[in-house]
């Protein structure tokens, strides 16, 4: 097995580096590679905000969303909060640790001494279910260590066959529901709900993740392992943290007064991957709010512009656009865009489609650890 590895690395590094000196992959020349953004210019169109409210979206009163980080946040309505992809070990592994993915002492495991911090997060402790878009290790890593030690009670885990796996010697298996064969599809109409409780349902949909560099996706396929408690906290191999069939989540809230639906979608995405089925939409007319990933978006063709047009959102909210490689601090306010992402190109994509509204009309780049109330 630790040659199988060593080759799999191997070779890793030699698709990656061919890939980096051709011009192969990129399809989409409207977006150059961008390892460092002039945030300042992007920042002028879009600048983060730390808490916020909104309104004009649905009558709902008394729900937020708590954007955590990378793809993590909290949607909460009343006394029920149910988190999506919660991570906070930014430090984990640094982007430039993706080039020494062939050292074989090299591994993953939470931060604790960050996450005992993370109770003070308002509501994270009241999680009553936790949804999982896919099992890497920036979406899927702290879920174990949040379930035993921060999560007051332990809330059921939704996610794909990967999630399972990872999951198996971690979670309780009452706790854990693999719902990917059970996803819905953009083309069929059949649906699948999940209800939280009497104001909250989540659909799954089956999507899929943008390679992380051109064609070049980290983490692929589907695991194979189930790592023990004392694996988990001593350290994993980065590469057993492999995605499965990556999930999109999109979340209904309702009371007597209306109806708020939320499209999340932690990972960018080939059109018309990840999108509700075609029948949903035409009997609901928008969404009104899509949760939008920013990294990666460049290596897909038409995202978010085809996501966008389809969903034609009342606000969008951008996920996942910060450089998560960097220690997660509860009280920063200053960001530097994901590297390898190119954020003004994103930005531009969604002025094409959202016109004649602006970003800062029509979007919300929030800070980690920031609460959005609908008003």
């Amino acid at each position: 097995m630790l040659k199988i590895s060593l080759i799999l690395r191997y070779f890793s590094l030699l698709f990656f580096y061919y890939y980096s000196l051709s011009g192969y992959g990129q399809h989409q020349n409207d977006c150059p590679v961008k390892i460092n953004n002039n945030e300042k210019k992007i920042f002028e169109k879009l600048p983060p905000v730390k808490d916020t409210s909104i309104s004009g979206i649905s009558q709902l009163k008394g729900v937020t969303i708590q954007y955590l980080g990378a793809g993590g946040m909290l949607i909460s309505k009343g006394t029920t909060t149910i988190a999506i992809d919660p991570f906070f070990s930014n430090s984990a592994m640094s982007y430039k640790d993706w080039f020494k993915l062939w050292k074989i002492n090299m591994v993953l495991k939470p931060d604790t001494s960050l996450l005992k911090k993370i109770a003070v997060i308002k509501n994270i402790q009241n999680v009553s279910a936790v949804f999982v878009t896919h099992a890497h290790y920036d979406h899927l890593l702290d879920v174990p260590h949040l379930y035993h030690k921060v999560f007051l009670k332990h809330p059921i885990i939704y996610g794909n066959n990967s999630v399972n796996k990872m999951l198996k010697n971690l979670i309780p298996a009452s706790d854990l529901i693999n719902v990917q064969d059970s996803s819905a599809q953009f083309t069929k109409p059949e649906v699948h709900w999940i209800r939280v409780d009497e104001n909250i349902r989540v659909m799954p949909i089956l999507a899929d993740h943008a390679p992380h560099y051109k064609f070049v996706k980290f983490f692929d396929g589907e695991t194979t392992a189930s790592p023990t408690t004392d694996e988990y906290y001593n350290g994993t191999d980065p590469l057993i943290w492999n995605e499965g069939r990556t999930l999109t989540y999109l979340v209904e809230i309702t009371d007597p007064s209306d109806t708020l639906r939320i499209h999340v979608q932690t990972s960018a995405c080939t059109p018309f991957e990840g999108l509700p089925p075609a029948a949903y939409m035409k009997q609901i007319g928008q969404i009104d709010i899509s949760m939008l990933c920013m990294a990666s978006f460049d290596n897909v063709t038409d995202y978010p512009d085809k996501l966008l047009h389809y969903l034609n959102p009342k606000k969008i909210i951008v996920v996942h656009w910060e450089n998560f490689f960097k220690k997660y601090d509860l009280n920063k306010k200053r960001y530097k865009i994901v590297p390898f992402t190119n954020g003004k190109c994103f930005i531009e994509r969604m002025e094409k489609i959202i016109f004649p509204a602006t970003v800062k009309e029509k979007c919300l780049l929030p800070l980690p650890n920031s609460i959005i109330r609908l008003n």
